[in-house]
């Protein structure tokens, strides 16, 4: 008799012990699962025009024009940030301002001539008949910034 009552004091111990294990690997399980989704949110390219504002991706390093070449250089600069966002689309409002005439110029994924600024720095051209006022850039339709235009 005293054989069977200590197995199933065992058998209670054991029961007890591996719904813990269960509840702990459950728990390790859905942690490691929010983290994941979490982080795919945090590093998702969606992104509001507010959240540029606040933290620009592109700022203008350097815009002028060459009355001689008759072309408008602007250099870029893209900023890293600790979520990276994609952009779609990069795009130029050069503003004449005198006749309130306005140039837009439009680059991304879609356009096999023109690339997007992943990282670092680069140089746009763009053959323009007279100097502008200024120059918008845009991100995703967002605006980033805006510059006055020197001569070069």
């Amino acid at each position: 008799m005293k054989i069977s009552k200590n197995k199933k004091a065992l058998s209670s111990i054991i029961s007890v012990f591996m719904i813990i294990l269960l509840s702990i690997t459950a728990i390790t399980t859905i942690g490691i699962l929010l983290k994941k989704t979490s982080n795919q949110i945090l590093t998702s390219p969606e992104f509001s025009c507010f959240d540029i504002k606040i933290e620009p991706l592109i700022k203008i390093e350097k815009n002028c024009y060459d009355s001689q070449t008759k072309e408008l250089r602007i250099e870029i600069e893209r900023t890293l940030k600790k979520r990276e966002i994609k952009i779609d689309s990069l795009g130029f409002v050069v503003d004449y301002e005198a006749d309130k005439k306005t140039d837009n110029f439009l680059c991304a994924d879609s356009c096999s001539n023109c690339e997007t600024l992943t990282q670092g720095r680069k140089i746009y051209y763009f053959g323009l008949e007279q100097k502008p006022k200024k120059v918008i850039i845009k991100i995703n339709n967002c605006v980033v910034e805006t510059k006055e235009v020197s001569e070069c």
